[in-house]
């Protein structure tokens, strides 16, 4: 088994746009040099955690995939269900770990939100309503999750709200790249022209 369809079954362009999402929640909320650790450890709880996501997802749509995505990696047989499931579960692992050398609150989000991650592959993602507002929940929070990290939570609340109303307004209709790139224009917006203590 190549290293390839490890790498390509976490979809890493996703969990990379989810890492930097933490870094703009950091950033708006006024994160400095002084908090560059605890910074680049939400970077990487949330791309491994969006990672894990990925891989169950595809696990538990298997099935599903077999008949309307054959090329991806499971069911055109790169990779077995148990390997999938045995990363998936290592990646949140990985992810809590290292969220628990944050602080208590981060680990206490990283591990619910593994959780909801886990729920909606197996579940909710086959409910449109239930399943649509936990997406956007969990897509909004990786900029709080920032705030999180430096212990302030200024402008990264409003963030998350546009964020959700964003996803909630376009739905499936927008890519992932367009909503990082609308939600990386906010950003950039509230940093440039300062933002309210919320």
């Amino acid at each position: 088994m190549a290293i390839n369809q490890f790498v390509e079954i976490t979809r890493p362009s996703n969990a990379l746009f989810s890492g930097v999402a933490v870094l703009i929640g950091a950033i708006v909320a006024g994160g400095g040099f002084s908090d560059i650790y605890k910074i680049i450890l939400v970077f990487f709880v949330a791309v491994f955690a969006c990672a894990g996501g990925n891989v169950i997802n595809d696990y538990f749509d298997y099935e599903i995939d077999k008949i309307n995505a054959p090329k991806r990696v499971l069911p055109r047989g790169a990779m077995s269900l148990k390997t999938a499931y045995t990363l998936s579960i290592m990646f949140f692992v990985l992810a809590c770990v290292l969220s628990f050398m944050v602080n208590l609150l981060a680990f206490s989000i990283c591990v619910f939100a593994c959780g909801l991650m886990y729920l909606y592959a197996m579940t909710f993602k086959r409910k449109p309503v239930s399943g649509n507002v936990l997406v956007s929940f969990l897509t909004s929070i990786t900029f709080i999750y920032g705030g999180v990290a430096v212990g302030s939570y200024k402008g990264v609340i409003i963030l998350s709200v546009m964020r959700v109303f964003f996803s909630s307004a376009h739905g499936s209709e927008t890519s992932q790249t367009d909503r990082f790139a609308a939600s990386l224009l906010l950003a950039s917006l509230m940093v440039t022209l300062g933002t309210p203590e919320i």
